[in-house]
């Protein structure tokens, strides 16, 4: 078909982008991985990336963010994560169930309140293998060359990509992968099994839900509205300073072990605006503005919304190679559904 070979060259365009190799061979698997496994499903797609701003009832506040994707029947979300997917009754789809996870609970909140029907949360789960760059294999001839020097130099290929003549010199010279080539094993790896690193599932909300949902919207927003005239250092929650396998970008502040100065910052600066702002319509403008993200660091940990929402800082720092590899992904399959379910086009 026509448009999902636009489709796929437009999300090669935005993977070829990046100038780091290493981001961009993780997303490229994964997004690839998406590709074959969940992007030929019929899916009654209205939007992606649709930005919101509704008036949250009796608080003097209004709740912005983005629907990764609009449907009919309700909105989806896509993560991508390293925590096992396989285990319905796990850690990470336990989460997502109702309005346990604070951010669904936010868009349906938001959907319902903007008079939208569809109870349906689309969820899209995509794990980002845990491979790292190592030592090639010799092999030998008599046996499956797959991921071997003798596949690169007998076929120019590694797992069945074809190389260049300059990717084999340099492979066999070092007698190790460079990113370009762990982004092939990785690729092959997560086609062994797909069902461990991709998945879509539906989690249909009730009444009780989202009731549940838009009082919890309402308790948490007066809190950050009364935060947000009152700045000062909230209770920190220790059990968040690892939550996500690494310390918070916070942890030295919080720690005493830093510290932060406005005239003279050192390791920590003013928060760059957002590169895709969430317009307001004009009669909200004034009022207190809350993302569905900014919600999570409120649950998550009040002394890192202080830091990161309060004082509005960020920590000067290496990039967040996860972060870019989410966002990467996030970008590429955006491309890649605008064209294949929202565009006319050739078919």
């Amino acid at each position: 078909m026509v448009r999902k070979q636009q489709a796929i060259d437009a999300a090669n365009a935005v993977l070829d982008a990046c100038p780091d190799a290493g981001t961009k061979g993780i997303a490229s698997a994964i997004v690839n991985l998406y590709i074959k496994t969940l992007g030929d499903e019929a899916r009654p797609l209205i939007a992606v990336e649709q930005a919101f701003a509704v008036r949250i009832p009796d608080v003097p506040a209004v709740l912005v963010g983005l629907f990764d994707e609009v449907l009919a029947n309700g909105v989806g979300d896509i993560k991508t994560t390293s925590s096992d997917i396989t285990d319905i009754g796990g850690l990470f789809w336990a989460s997502k169930v109702g309005c346990i996870d604070g951010q669904s609970g936010a868009y349906m909140a938001a959907r319902h309140l903007m008079g939208q029907t569809g109870r349906a949360f689309h969820w899209t789960a995509l794990k980002k293998p845990g491979l790292r760059e190592s030592a090639i294999a010799k092999g030998t001839r008599s046996v499956d060359t797959t991921g071997t020097q003798v596949e690169l130099t007998t076929c120019s290929s590694y797992y069945g990509v074809a190389v260049t003549a300059e990717q084999v010199e340099k492979a066999i010279s070092t007698g190790r992968e460079d990113a370009t080539l762990l982004s092939y094993r990785m690729a092959a790896t997560m086609m062994e099994n797909p069902y461990g690193y991709a998945q879509r599932r539906v989690v249909v909300w009730t009444d009780t839900d989202l009731l549940e949902a838009i009082r919890e919207l309402q308790i948490v927003a007066r809190e950050i509205v009364a935060a947000c005239h009152d700045i000062y250092p909230l209770p920190r929650c220790s059990a968040a300073c690892t939550s996500f396998g690494r310390l918070c970008s916070f942890y030295q502040l919080c720690s005493r072990q830093e510290t932060y100065d406005a005239d003279q910052p050192a390791n920590y600066r003013k928060k760059s605006p957002s590169p895709r702002p969430i317009p307001v319509p004009e009669h909200l403008a004034d009022l207190c503005r809350i993302s569905a993200s900014e919600i999570a660091t409120w649950h998550r940990c009040r002394r890192e919304w202080y830091y990161s929402y309060g004082l509005g800082i960020e920590r000067k720092q290496v990039a967040d190679s996860a972060l870019e590899v989410g966002s990467l992904v996030h970008a590429a399959i955006e491309q890649y559904n605008t064209i294949l379910y929202l565009q006319k086009g050739n078919e």
